[in-house]
């Protein structure tokens, strides 16, 4: 019998009539991960046989596939832009990281150069969040170092993180600056503009 500390997790497997149950515990104070954590060569040899091998790729795929959208994801908060310039940056069009981003994730196919373009800007997204309190947005596309803007680095295909620590740096500089407290002009844009 199950107890509220149990976890179940099932495996359906096309072949088979009907689904592979696999149990794991975690103790209270851990936290839920939808990882399959039970050895799946001990666990499921007996009902799978030879296709052992392919479910364990099927599941290392799918998981891979999730980590690539959490990657983008998390990009795309850290940077504050929208849609068409992070796919800009991961190197693919606006509707397939439209898909990506709603389609379930069994149905997606993300291709191999995507997947390690998701893993060099992870570095990037570390890098954001180590210097910056909040995400630069437009900023990142109009403060410039040496003639690049953190956009215009993160676009080429060689990532060349030198250069993008020092832009980040950059507008971490600027970022705090502009938010020290100065003056609020309390003015309105009518009374800017209007004749006296």
């Amino acid at each position: 019998m199950l107890n509220s500390k149990s976890i179940i997790s099932t495996v359906f497997i096309a072949t088979m009539s009907s689904p592979v149950t696999a149990i794991s515990t975690i103790a209270p104070h851990q936290e839920f991960s939808p990882k399959l954590d039970v050895d799946i060569h001990s666990s499921f040899s007996p009902y799978l046989g030879n296709n052992l091998t392919s479910v364990a790729k099927t599941v290392s795929k799918v998981e891979a596939q999730i980590n690539v959208i959490d990657k983008i994801k998390a990009l795309k908060v850290a940077l504050g832009l929208p849609n068409t310039a992070v796919a800009e940056i991961v190197g693919i069009s606006r509707q397939t990281l439209h898909s990506y981003f709603n389609t379930p994730d069994y149905d997606k196919n993300i291709h191999s150069k995507t997947l390690n373009r998701s893993i060099q800007l992870e570095e990037v997204t570390q890098l954001i969040k180590k210097h910056l309190n909040r995400s630069p947005a437009a900023l990142s596309k109009n403060i410039f170092v040496d003639g690049h803007s953190l956009f215009d680095l993160l676009k080429s295909d060689e990532l060349e993180f030198d250069k993008i620590e020092a832009v980040i740096e950059r507008l971490a500089e600027n970022m705090s600056t502009s938010s020290k407290g100065l003056p609020f002009n309390q003015q309105t844009l009518h009374d800017l503009t209007s004749s006296t």
